[in-house]
């Protein structure tokens, strides 16, 4: 039987809501145990915990991202460019 064949196959607990008849699913824990977990709650919480994990990347502003003042900033260099206010460098080699 499949995962959600033997999460169905129980009767779960049932009430009433505002007249509405509600079925309260299985919790996590539960579903655990239906896949053939052997342990406590808290030995189950504590197989969630691997190691630490290698340190993020942080993202540099103007590679990875901009703000709107850069934005802002750029479309109006890109304008004065394209109006010749402004001449674009040159390479000198």
């Amino acid at each position: 039987m499949s995962l959600i064949g033997k999460a169905t196959a129980g009767k779960g607990l049932r009430g009433k809501i505002n007249g509405l008849e509600t079925i309260r699913g299985y919790s996590a824990y539960e579903i655990a145990l239906i896949c053939g977990f052997e342990g406590t709650e808290e030995e189950w919480l504590a197989s969630l915990k691997g190691e630490q994990g290698k340190p993020g990347y942080t993202p540099v502003r103007g590679v990875d991202y901009w703000t709107e003042a850069d934005i802002a900033a750029i479309k109006s260099y890109v304008d004065s460019l394209a109006s010749g206010t402004i001449l674009p460098a040159t390479i000198e080699g």
